[in-house]
């Protein structure tokens, strides 16, 4: 008989009675011996115990640590209010005045609040099209570098759906290696250890921006539109669906450029002021550089700085929170299947509808030079217009002769309206006028084509390419919501070393040099009979297409 049974007799164990109230012990137990199954009883009993005792201190200290920050935060909103009343000019920014809704809005634009550098994050996301941008928190600007803290680094890769994938930390760091590739930075971000924001504040102040900051680097092959459109159209998505990509609302920009850069956001009527002003509207665009980052205004909301290894003259500026983005790949809009969130549209089920941020921007364009009525412009009419080159991978006379000969003969037959259109002189205006309710559109590849995205959607573009030459800007019509075809001419001059390819696009991916031959900026192009019936009949497909939607 065992010792628990000598001392207890027949009765039941204050052990065996709680338990047995509890728990049915099942019939593999009942047949082990009854000292064994006093132990395991008595061990069951032990580790319930221990539990609930773990509960009570997990919640008591839980309790106790929420008390401790949420004391801690007060203490520090005081101290801070504290030195503004001192009138501590050096330590603390005044809030804006005025009572007006947007001042109230961004109070405490820029703070000297201290940033916790444990909470240091950077979040980097690609898409399908391997578009990235990384998020920052913090990110700074100090002497004369962009620098963020080491922290913790994770990133999601979107999928054609809208769906998100987590990716490994070796993936991140490469996703946020070619963010800074993408950037148009002259030079990389600097990583800098959790401790340095302490030694910034200790040696004379962090200037901090409080609202999410997205920064856009003009490198400057963005002077040409085709290259700028895909970046500051990336900043348009990343604005309209900041919520999608995991992002607090943006509420400032700080953009930076060479001095070309600067003269052509800053020109009156320019076409990359203008869309800037249609992209971040309805924000003001500035009408100066600023000299440094330290002169930011806190009442604006856009700022423009050089983009050259001297950012900052003096001190260092913090972004509590700052976006670094590249710029979109062959396309001008974010389809509304690939934001997260949005695949429920109903252009997703039909791929020639219109992107809703395709015709979004349309209308905030129209809208901004003063047509109330968008839904006309929007319109398809029996307009044909020719994009024409001005200078540069231009058709020499006779061939560019027959093209509009050709194009003026199968309009007069379908009873279009036909133009050819110029870009290099006119506004901003009068390029997106030109375009208007046209339902087709014809031009060399080239700059001269980008304007094609205010065209009316489903309207036809057809891109000639130069001989050898292939790109991928328009194809789909760039995300605009527009049909699409092309055509290659048949002739012309070969690179002088092709022999060592297998065709010219073999040469274009191996060779600069070959790529700058077949793109022929600086020669005139031939279109032979053969091209010009080709294109015919490509035109004749294009209007057939056409038929069911002319007014």
């Amino acid at each position: 008989m065992s010792r628990f049974s000598e001392r207890w007799g027949n009765k039941e164990t204050p052990s065996q009675e709680v338990v047995t109230r509890a728990i049915t012990i099942p019939q593999s137990l009942r047949r082990v011996s009854r000292p064994r199954r006093d132990l395991v009883l008595i061990t069951a009993i032990a580790f319930t115990i221990l539990g609930f005792l773990a509960h009570v201190l997990y919640v008591s200290l839980s309790f106790d640590i929420s008390n401790r920050f949420r004391k801690t935060a007060e203490a520090s909103v005081d101290d801070v209010t504290r030195d503004s009343l001192d009138g501590d000019d050096d330590s603390i920014l005044a809030s804006p005045g005025g009572d007006d809704q947007d001042s109230m809005a961004r109070k405490d634009w820029t703070t000297f609040f201290k940033h916790d550098a444990s909470n240091a994050t950077r979040y980097c996301m690609r898409t399908a099209r391997y578009e990235r941008f990384c998020k920052y928190s913090p990110l700074c600007i100090s002497s004369g570098q962009i620098v963020y803290i080491e922290g913790d680094i994770s990133c999601d890769s979107l999928q054609l759906r809208g769906e998100k994938t987590a990716m490994g930390e070796s993936d991140c760091l490469e996703i946020e290696k070619k963010t800074f590739g993408d950037s148009g930075l002259v030079d990389d971000p600097v990583p800098q250890p959790r401790h340095w924001l302490k030694e910034q504040e200790n040696s004379g102040g962090i200037r901090w921006v409080e609202n999410m900051t997205v920064v856009l680097a003009f490198p400057r092959s963005d002077a040409n539109i085709a290259h700028y459109s895909p970046r500051i159209l990336f900043l348009w998505a990343l604005m309209h669906h900041a919520e999608g990509f995991g992002m607090e609302p943006i509420q400032n920009a700080l953009l930076l450029g060479s001095d070309d850069m600067m003269k052509r956001l800053l020109s009156a009527s320019s076409w990359h002021r203008e869309v800037l002003r249609a992209v971040v509207s309805p924000w003001s665009v500035p009408d100066r550089v600023l000299d440094s980052v330290d002169s930011y205004e806190r009442t604006e909301r856009v700022h423009y700085l050089r983009n050259d290894r001297s950012l900052s003259s003096r001190g260092t500026t913090c972004f509590r929170g700052a976006v670094l983005i590249g710029y979109l790949k062959n396309r001008f809009f974010l389809p509304s299947v690939e934001v997260p969130g949005l695949s429920k549209y109903p252009e997703n089920q039909d791929p020639e509808r219109l992107p809703g941020d395709a015709l979004r921007f349309r209308r905030t364009v129209f809208a901004m030079i003063g047509d109330s009525d968008t839904s006309e412009r929007l319109r398809l009419k029996r307009r044909l217009v020719y994009l024409k080159r001005g200078s540069g991978r231009s058709f020499d006379s006779a061939s560019d002769g027959r093209l509009v000969s050709m194009l003026s003969e199968l309009s007069q037959e379908w009873g279009f309206d036909m133009s050819v259109v110029m870009f290099e002189d006119l506004s901003f205006e009068a390029q997106v006028k030109a375009v208007e309710n046209a339902a087709i559109a014809v031009g060399i590849h080239g700059a001269n084509l980008v304007n094609a995205m205010f065209l009316p959607p489903r309207a036809q573009l057809v891109e000639i390419f130069p001989y050898g030459f292939d790109h991928d800007l328009f194809k789909y019509g760039s995300t605009s919501g527009l049909r699409y075809k092309s055509y290659r001419l048949t002739s012309g001059a070969d690179f002088p070393e092709i022999s060592e390819f297998a065709d010219s696009f073999d040469c274009i991916r191996k060779k600069a040099e070959c790529k700058v031959h077949y793109r022929s900026d600086a020669r005139e192009m031939t279109i032979t009979e053969e091209d010009i019936l080709s294109i015919w009949n490509i035109l004749k497909q294009a209007k057939e297409d056409l038929d069911p939607e002319l007014t």
